[in-house]
């Protein structure tokens, strides 16, 4: 993938990222809303702010490229997991050394998150790995999966504290 393409990525993913933090009050609350954009300000409810976007824009430049690569899915699925896990790795470990939560590092995580997520999916590309059936049916399974626990912890989030909104300092 090019670089401007991933300049492009970069930017929109974010960009949609940034307006879905504001989307469920924007809407008056819908609980339609809710399945997909974060409800509050829990860990959890923020991951969807980078899979939502990361998918909706990679199914988008999927379906408008003339290249199909046989491992463009499992190559996406292991980008958005890649970003997720950056993000909550470096939420914990700043609140874990500073002791409490810090707006900008959330948010500068989130961009970092984006960033080695689609470094990731890049790699994963021009590796030629993953291009078996089996490989697209397990990673976009895995996807969907996700998809299905953001909308269902939504309304039901168990008693961790990945889930819970972090406590005003």
């Amino acid at each position: 993938m090019s670089f401007k393409k991933n300049i492009i990525a970069f930017i929109v993913i974010s960009l949609l990222g940034t307006i879905g933090h504001f989307i469920f009050n924007w809407t008056g609350q819908n609980e339609i809303i809710a399945l997909f954009f974060p409800v509050n300000e829990s860990v959890w409810e923020h991951l969807k702010l980078v899979f939502l976007p990361f998918l909706i824009y990679s199914i988008i430049e999927y379906f408008s490229s003339k290249e199909k690569p046989d491992n463009y899915f499992p190559a996406v699925a292991i980008g958005i997991l890649n970003a997720i896990f950056i993000i909550i790795a470096i939420y914990y470990i700043a609140n874990g050394i500073i002791g409490y939560d810090v707006e900008f590092i959330n948010i500068g995580s989130y961009y970092v998150g984006v960033l080695i997520g689609l470094c990731k999916r890049n790699k994963i590309l021009s590796s030629k790995k993953f291009t078996s059936k089996g490989a697209n049916i397990f990673f976009i399974s895995n996807l969907i999966i996700l998809g299905v626990l953001f909308a269902v912890f939504t309304n039901n989030p168990p008693s961790l504290g990945i889930f819970t909104p972090p406590m005003p300092v």
